[in-house]
């Protein structure tokens, strides 16, 4: 969650803004596991596991930023939270890859579809630096930034089953539907990123507007924590990645002082990782290699009310009027 920029080159002293706001946060997570296992008759099996999440919530957030240096430095700090989350569905799909099995039962071994929803946190710290203002009366600047971000996706609850399991996994080797709601949760899950990242951008001021926009890369590590109830079974999955993002913002200053934010946010992150799996009824660690591979898609539409103070509004005054 970037915190609304801070646009006020005409003053001298030392800028704080505090700020607070909702946005519309949705997307979709995937992990796609895979690893292979020996079978004296078969040969080697590949198996396959993918389970893909909706993401959607309503977030408030609130921020606070110093400017410096007559804004060229801007620190930043935010923190956001869902309010309201609107589920979802996440769908569980597995594959058995062997051309034995395979001439008697599709890979695809099921398919199905459960309710979620998830609560979200998101923290952010950030700091900006204009490097070259341009136009008249300055009213153009490149900027660029760098920070942290932690997001915070859990847990995920499962209830319900609606799907289908193919011959392979069925009792008696047929295709079973399955349309069944558990009194307790059927599995867990919940997510962390740690992002490093850094941003380049435009502003513009116009009136009593500023329009920015910024493309963003960074790179960073994940920990997947899903617990299996009925398969009584942990799985821990740990990586890195890399991501990409594009940002845009809207800023109206009614008065000084005062601001309007209305940003948009687009980001898409990918990561490798390796996935323990721990068996709870005894049976110990999945001796075999897991690789896990995670992919999200995420947008984020908000609306910030701001308002920024001068710290030494007298050293402003007397650099306004020379």
């Amino acid at each position: 969650m970037l915190v609304p920029g801070i646009f006020s080159p005409t003053v001298a002293g030392v800028i704080l803004q505090a700020d607070s706001g909702l946005s519309t946060f949705h997307g979709t997570t995937s992990y796609d596991i895979t690893f292979p296992s020996k079978d004296p008759t078969l040969g080697t099996i590949q198996w396959e596991s993918k389970l893909a999440f909706d993401l959607g919530a309503t977030l408030w957030h609130v921020g606070l930023g110093a400017g410096f240096f007559q804004n060229r430095l801007i620190l930043k700090g935010s923190y956001a939270k869902s309010v309201d989350e609107y589920g979802g569905k996440v769908r569980d799909q597995d594959w058995n890859y062997n051309s034995v099995v395979n001439s008697v039962y599709e890979p695809l071994m099921g398919d199905t579809l459960s309710d979620i929803n998830s609560k979200v946190k998101i923290y952010s710290v950030q700091a900006e630096w204009t490097g070259v203002r341009f136009g008249k009366n300055d009213h153009g600047r490149f900027f660029m930034s760098g920070g942290y971000e932690r997001q915070d996706f859990g847990t995920f609850t499962l209830y319900d089953i609606d799907g289908y399991y193919s011959g392979l996994l069925s009792s008696d080797g047929s295709v079973q539907t399955i349309d069944k709601t558990y009194t307790d949760p059927v599995g867990t899950y919940k997510v962390n990123y740690d992002i490093i990242y850094t941003l380049f951008g435009l502003g513009y001021h116009v009136g009593k507007f500023e329009f920015k926009t910024d493309v963003r890369v960074g790179a960073l590590d994940y920990r997947d924590h899903d617990e299996h109830l009925l398969r009584k079974k942990t799985c821990i999955s740990t990586g890195t990645g890399l991501l990409g993002g594009w940002d845009a913002d809207v800023v109206w200053r009614p008065w000084k002082g005062l601001s309007l934010d209305l940003s948009g946010r687009i980001t898409s992150l990918s990561a490798d990782g390796r996935q323990i799996q721990t068996f709870y009824d005894g049976s110990g660690i999945l001796p075999i290699p897991v690789d896990d591979h995670l992919s999200s898609y995420q947008t984020d539409l908000g609306l910030t009310l701001a308002y920024a103070f001068d710290l030494h509004p007298s050293s402003s005054a007397a650099s306004q009027s020379k």
